[in-house]
Order: C-alpha cells, then sequence, then structure tokens
C-alpha cells in the first residue's frame, strides 16, 4: 500500500464490496427457503467485518510509522 490513506480507502472497499455481495447472496437464499446456506453467509460476514478491522488497524500503523510499512518480523 502506498499510505494510510489508501489502506483505509481499501479497506472500506473490500467490506462494501462484501457486504453488498453477502446480502445479495442472503436475500437470494431466504427467497429459497435455504436458512442454513443464509446463516453461513452470515458467518462470512463477520469475516469480512474482522478483516476490515486487521487492515484498518495495519492503515493506522502505517499513519503512525511516518508512511513506512511495519518492521518485518526477524527470521
Amino acid at each position: 500500500m502506498r499510505s494510510a490513506a489508501v489502506a483505509t480507502g481499501f479497506a472500506v472497499f473490500v467490506l462494501v464490496i462484501g457486504t453488498v455481495l453477502v446480502a445479495f447472496g442472503a436475500i437470494i437464499f431466504a427467497g429459497e427457503g435455504q436458512w442454513g446456506a443464509v446463516w453461513l453467509l452470515v458467518v462470512l460476514e463477520l469475516f469480512f467485518i474482522a478483516g476490515f478491522a486487521a487492515m484498518l488497524h495495519m492503515a493506522r500503523q502505517r499513519r503512525r510509522n511516518g508512511g513506512k510499512p511495519p518492521a518485518a518480523l526477524p527470521g
């Protein structure tokens, strides 16, 4: 990622696209009465939210470091 603003924008983009796709899928499956699939999509949405939180955390770290990526682990 280039900057904290780009990383934040990408995180928001991924969350919005994922949420829209999950919502459409949930509407379709609910219309067909496949409630197990709807619950599966709800769990998938929780993963999108967790990924969003992780990406936002990385963007905040980048902002604190003056735009530099976080330090790599020694190894």
